[in-house]
């Protein structure tokens, strides 16, 4: 699946974000005793939050999309309560920074 397009390829229809089209993930590690802001998955499992990067920023550079990401998670209320933030790609899950507050 090709990153450099701007919109959703997989069937989805997803206009901002989605799961399978966006370049990059953000996964935030939340602190112990947080458990009622971590989601819960299909298995029934409570899993931390994911983000993914928005669909317009797949064609530019990987330092970009994450330092707009981390811009929008500092402004959100899980600063407050997260241990760790990690930045993979999507499409092979391969880490490629890790940043601890």
């Amino acid at each position: 699946m090709s990153y450099n397009s701007k919109i959703c390829r997989c069937g989805a229809s997803r206009d901002i974000y989605c799961s399978n089209c966006s370049k990059i993930s953000m996964a935030i590690l939340l602190k112990n005793g947080n458990d009622d802001l971590k989601y819960t998955n299909a298995r029934g499992q409570k899993v931390c939050p994911v983000w993914y990067s928005p669909l317009k920023h797949n064609s530019k550079p990987d330092r970009d999309v994450i330092e707009k990401m981390l811009t929008r998670f500092y402004d959100s209320p899980f600063k407050q309560v997260t241990q760790q933030v990690n930045f993979y790609y999507n499409n092979t899950s391969n880490l490629i920074f890790s940043h601890t507050l």
